[in-house]
C-alpha cells in the first residue's frame, strides 16, 4: 500500500523517522547473533576435529579406543550434525 503525501503537509512529518529500537529488541538481537556465532563456530570446530580425526594413523586411534570404521564413520557425519547441542 502506498502512502500519499498532501501538498500541505510537510515532508518531515510525512515521512517520520522510525522509532529507535527497543532496548528489549536490541538484547533479542544480541543474543541472536552471540548464538548465531557460536554455532557457527561450533560447527568449524566440528568440521575440523573430523577431519583430523580421519588424518589419524591406526596407532593413534587404538591409542584413544576407537577403530578406523568408526573414525571413518564420524568424519563421514556432516558438520552441524551435532549430537551435544541436539535436544
Amino acid at each position: 500500500m502506498k502512502q500519499t503525501i498532501s501538498l500541505s503537509q510537510s515532508f518531515s512529518t510525512a515521512v517520520a523517522p522510525r522509532a529507535p529500537i527497543s532496548t528489549q529488541r536490541k538484547l533479542t538481537l544480541s543474543w541472536l547473533i552471540r548464538e548465531l556465532t557460536d554455532r557457527l563456530h561450533r560447527w568449524r570446530m566440528l568440521s575440523r576435529e573430523r577431519y583430523l580425526l580421519r588424518t589419524l594413523s591406526d596407532g593413534m586411534l587404538k591409542d584413544i579406543g576407537i577403530s578406523r570404521l568408526e573414525a571413518e564413520r564420524e568424519a563421514r557425519r556432516p558438520f552441524w550434525d551435532d549430537r551435544v547441542t541436539r535436544r
